[in-house]
């Protein structure tokens, strides 16, 4: 792909910077309020989705089954969630990454 210059606010020789002086440093945090209201409502949704009836039924399910066994079901609410996590943050990170093309 080819880049237009003086795009990713680098500036072509002899042109004026396309970015102010005070953005252009590298490692400069940028705030961005638009993301915290989503990172809020995304954060929500995933409490109520916690909480759907198939989650608690398959939490209950293994641990009905743990028991039945004569196991010790202790950590298996704990374990179902960071797997979940685990595959949503797997998911979003492949969904979101930029394509490999030569």
């Amino acid at each position: 792909m080819m880049v237009a210059p003086g795009a990713y606010g680098t500036a072509s020789p002899g042109s004026t910077p396309s970015c102010s002086p005070r953005t252009a440093r590298p490692g400069r945090r940028r705030s961005h309020p638009v993301l915290l209201g989503t990172a809020a409502v995304a954060y929500t949704f995933g409490l109520r989705h916690a909480v759907d009836a198939d989650h608690i039924a398959a939490i209950d399910n293994v641990t009905r089954k743990l028991m039945q066994d004569d196991e010790r079901p202790i950590a298996v609410g704990l374990f179902f969630s960071l797997v979940k996590v685990a595959s949503g943050v797997t998911r979003g990170r492949s969904a979101t990454a930029p394509s490999r093309r030569t």
